[in-house]
């Protein structure tokens, strides 16, 4: 996981670095991404595979973003 956080960063930075005048071709970015997503298998499901104890529950991410989204949580800037 740690590699998907620095090729994310990385694409972040090249692209910060732009000029404003320049449109960039995001095509192989993408690729790129979905390439590692894929590699890291982020979206898949693995039968057998265990959270460690330690870390206790996976959170619902979507019914905490809907919360956030529903009561407007001060942790949600908008």
């Amino acid at each position: 996981m740690e590699t998907l956080c620095v090729e994310l960063a990385c694409l972040g930075i090249r692209h910060a670095l732009i000029s404003f005048g320049n449109i960039p071709d995001l095509g192989k970015d993408i690729e790129r991404l979905m390439m590692s997503l894929d590699e890291h298998r982020v979206y898949d499901i693995i039968l057998g595979q265990e959270v460690d104890p330690m870390d206790g529950p996976v959170p619902d991410v979507i019914s905490i973003g809907h919360a956030q989204l529903a009561h407007r949580n001060r942790t949600n800037p908008h």
